[in-house]
């Protein structure tokens, strides 16, 4: 509607609305009915002084205490969308998980994959692969048995420690006869230089 305004005194107003698909009633009624624009919200300046206090710190929970303090009440929601709108979000990140290298596996054994990973018949060369979630204010390990086939995971198992007792445990739950598997692919964690290991392995040949 302003670009018709603007140029009404160089073209007809019916002319501009044909081409542009408004009816004339639409161009007089917005013109002498324009839109008040929203006003702002009382709190946002509260809400930016909160924020830039704390170094841009603060997510909207704790800006929402903090203006708690100073006797201001805006629920979370109310916070969080003035911060969007401003382009605001907490400096903070997601906790990560600090790797603790383990002992590398130093047994001699040939790599069958060799990085090879795609073109193997279903259930016969399985990959083993180890994760880390962050659950109940801790991090837990997650070993995962892929069948390099089609990447279906076939096995699985959590917990707190990266040994034996994981490996054997994802083995516990795995999808399909342990006697079609020809190749077990690791990642040589010391994990997997384990006789109970080695043992469950020789039993399936």
């Amino acid at each position: 509607m302003t670009a018709i305004a603007a140029n009404a005194d160089r073209y007809p107003v019916s002319a501009q609305c044909e081409i542009l698909g408004v009816p004339r009633s639409t161009y007089y009624h917005l013109r002498s009915h324009p839109e008040t624009p929203p006003a702002p919200d009382p709190i946002e300046p509260d809400v930016l002084a909160a924020h830039a206090e704390s170094r841009g710190r603060y997510g909207s929970r704790k800006v929402k205490a903090s203006l708690e303090r100073r006797g201001i009440s805006a629920s979370r929601r109310r916070i969080a969308r003035i911060m969007r709108e401003n382009g605001l979000s907490s400096a903070y990140g997601r906790k990560r998980f600090k790797v603790h290298p383990g002992k590398p596996n130093e047994a001699e054994l040939p790599n069958l994959v060799a990085r090879e990973f795609d073109g193997r018949a279903p259930r016969t060369h399985v990959c083993s692969d180890l994760t880390y979630v962050r659950a109940g204010g801790s991090w837990c390990y997650v070993r995962l048995l892929v069948d390099l086939y089609n990447r279906e995971i076939v096995g699985r198992a959590a917990g707190s420690r990266r040994d034996a007792l994981l490996v054997k445990a994802a083995f516990a739950t795995l999808e399909l006869p342990i006697s079609d598997i020809a190749v077990f692919h690791t990642d040589r964690g010391s994990e997997f230089d384990n006789a109970e290991i080695d043992l469950m392995l020789e039993a399936s040949a």
